[in-house]
């Protein structure tokens, strides 16, 4: 969710990646078009990407649209997705879900 603390309306657009591997980056989608958000408003974004199978950092980007056309940067937040494994499966694992 991203929020407009400015007074007026402004185009706000979001844009994310992915880091793993140690510094291999990837985008995730992002959207095409941008909303004008209203003063004080907040926005939700979303997005979708294939995730790797290793833990990756996901950095997401905001940036404004001036009164001069031009994109600024706004504000930045990461978060780390772990991906665990919860071990090997047994066969009894599907007699047991109904999938014999």
């Amino acid at each position: 969710m991203v929020q407009n603390t400015y007074s007026y309306p402004i185009g706000v657009k979001v844009t994310a990646a992915l880091e793993y591997n140690g510094g291999l980056w990837t985008a995730s989608s992002s959207p095409r078009t941008w909303p004008n958000v209203d003063a004080q408003a907040a926005y939700t974004f979303s997005g979708y990407f294939s995730m790797p199978n290793v833990t990756v950092i996901i950095h997401s980007i905001a940036t404004g649209n001036g009164a001069d056309g031009q994109w600024y940067f706004d504000d930045e937040m990461t978060r780390v997705v772990n991906l665990a494994s919860v071990g090997q499966p047994s066969i009894s694992d599907f007699w047991h879900r109904g999938l014999h």
